[in-house]
């Protein structure tokens, strides 16, 4: 029995040389839309608005540590709707605007539809011409009365490109496409250029040609736009087609829970309908009673889900800024907005990968069914590997319930707490929010800050590969990079020798921390495969000021249980790391 064993240890240990996962560069489809479709937004709503107010929200922000990746200008902007002039009261100066906001990296998109005014200054000329609907048929909508741009006019469609250019030219980078196209309903019978169009088709050219058209005249550009909105929870309606959807909102909602869980209705139906990424105008957009247009309570528990959306944007009418709600309010504020931040890199591989499928990056726990009305529950699952369970109440005891499926989910924060299956009794307080990372799964992160429990803002510079609670064989994710073919992370872990081999294919990036997260370890041991294909072992460190000094070094946070491993070198062949003794 004894060389029986001898005989199997010395093949499973044979083994691990010998069945090494190919390092080689691999050729990953690109994301097909920019990173800051992931970055934290804020805005004013119109009565807020003007150059002054929005510059120093930004400066606020910042001054707060709080990242801003974007801003949205709101409804104020335009001399008329739909000019595309300013408004030279409200914004004397709109390209020094926008240069300071793009001096301090952040990006700016404009409210727009596709309706114009009759007292707009452009109206007249295009009603002239004949390039709306119906030959310039009013309809009043919630900003006036005016007209529909006619899409299937080329001369139209020329005419409208004009007129955005001057926008772009000054360094817009999108627009938030308002919903205007349903109006187009109310023409009964819609007639333009080349006949009768209906409102599917009407919708597609609108929000595909302020889309394409930027883009091609800016290189990167984005819109928001909706992709499900409902009446009273009983007619869904689809706006946006989907292969423009790559950062949309749901609104417009009261700041109340009531609200909260209407948006969270078009949330759910917008992922069965496998819309890509959105977020929701956290907050809501609408005012409650309540002073300061929602309670605390609410507003808490709206960014904390906000966060975990594809984009997390805060603006509407009252106050949306998280410092006017009280410190607590603002520490916990500023800990969210940077996990979504860290969390980029997550959502862009993610909604490449679901971009691809033709699916949503949200996956319901609820089944879609027929009558389509309010999902049996909110709950949802981020492209595998996070489960979110969003609190619709002012309250901090939950019972949650699980995915019914044969995985276990680790606490987001405290890696030593891993379940699964039944419905638990969970106590979440006011700066914990309850996500769950799927066991065994592998994370790419760019942690730039210590408010995520991912690392510090040390690990800014770097790659963090997250691979929580490991699973035994071998399992692999590829990771999808904008302007670049990507990489795959490949582990074969063996229970029996307690032993990880963890592998990163070759490309251009050189500093990577690869964090095991929720595991144990007596003195591990972290080898690297060299150039000749030797192990060589990397010091281990246990002081973290230590691990950061280092370009190749291991370090673990045995209270939290989590292992920090760093690597800083070029990867040029591909990287193979081993590490011994751990459970």
């Amino acid at each position: 029995m004894l060389i029986k064993s001898i005989f199997l240890l010395f093949l499973i240990t044979y083994n691990c040389k010998a069945d090494l996962l190919n390092v080689e560069k691999v050729y990953l489809a690109e994301a097909p839309y920019a990173p800051w479709a992931h970055s934290h937004w804020i805005w004013l709503a119109n009565p807020d608005e003007n150059q002054t107010s929005i510059i120093k929200l930004l400066d606020d922000y910042k001054s707060y540590s709080i990242p801003v990746g974007g801003i949205n200008l709101d409804s104020s902007w335009p001399d008329k709707y739909q000019n595309f002039k300013w408004n030279s009261k409200k914004f004397p100066n709109p390209k020094q605007m926008i240069d300071y906001i793009h001096s301090q990296n952040v990006k700016v998109i404009t409210w727009i539809t596709s309706m114009v005014n009759n007292d707009s200054t452009n109206f007249q000329e295009g009603k002239q011409k004949g390039y709306f609907l119906n030959n310039g048929k009013l309809i009043k909508w919630w900003r006036g009365n005016g007209a529909l741009l006619d899409y299937s006019n080329p001369n139209a469609v020329a005419w409208w490109h004009d007129q955005m250019d001057y926008l772009l030219d000054i360094g817009i980078d999108g627009w938030k496409c308002d919903g205007t196209d349903p109006y187009i309903l109310e023409l009964i019978d819609a007639k333009g250029y080349k006949g009768h169009i209906t409102e599917r088709e009407y919708a597609d050219c609108y929000y595909r040609d302020f889309y394409y058209h930027s883009k091609a005249k800016r290189g990167e550009a984005l819109i928001w736009a909706r992709p499900v909105d409902n009446y009273k929870n009983t007619l869904f309606l689809n706006y946006a087609p989907k292969d423009v959807m790559f950062s949309g909102w749901v609104g417009d909602q009261t700041g109340n829970w009531e609200g909260l869980k209407s948006a969270l209705t078009n949330i759910i139906h917008s992922a069965w309908n496998n819309y890509l990424n959105f977020g929701m105008d956290i907050g809501g957009y609408r005012n409650d009673k309540s002073k300061l247009g929602r309670e605390k309570e609410v507003f808490i528990r709206w960014f904390q889900l906000g966060a975990f959306l594809p984009l997390m944007e805060n603006g509407g009418n009252g106050e949306h800024r998280p410092w006017i709600f009280g410190q607590d309010v603002l520490e916990n504020y500023r800990k969210f907005a940077w996990i979504h931040n860290d969390l980029s890199p997550f959502f862009l591989s993610s909604g490449t990968e679901c971009f691809l499928k033709n699916i949503s990056v949200i996956e319901p726990i609820a089944k879609k069914k027929i009558p389509n009305r309010v999902p049996s529950t909110f709950d949802y699952i981020i492209n595998h590997d996070l489960f979110i369970s969003p609190i619709i109440e002012n309250t901090t005891d939950l019972n949650l319930k699980f995915p019914e499926k044969n995985e276990a989910w680790t606490y987001w924060f405290r890696a030593n707490l891993t379940m699964k299956g039944s419905v638990k009794k969970f106590k979440i307080p006011y700066n914990e929010y309850p996500v769950f990372i799927r066991d065994g799964s592998i994370i790419p992160l760019n942690v730039q800050s210590n408010y995520s429990n991912m690392g510090t803002e040390y690990s800014k510079d770097f790659i963090t590969i997250l691979i929580t609670r490991p699973k035994h064989g071998k399992h692999e994710k590829s990771i999808h990079e904008y302007k670049s073919s990507g990489y795959v992370v490949r582990y074969d872990l063996k229970n029996l020798l307690n032993q990880i081999d963890i592998e990163i294919s070759a490309n251009g990036n050189n500093k990577y921390i690869i964090l095991l997260n929720g595991i144990n370890t007596e003195h591990s041991n972290c080898l690297l495969e060299d150039e000749k294909d030797k192990f060589i072992p990397l010091p281990e460190r246990n002081k973290s000021n230590m691990f950061w000094t280092d370009k190749k070094s291991s370090f673990f946070k045995e209270n939290i249980n989590q292992m920090y491993i760093k690597l800083v070198d070029k990867n040029d062949r591909g990287i193979h790391l081993r590490v011994k003794r751990i459970y």
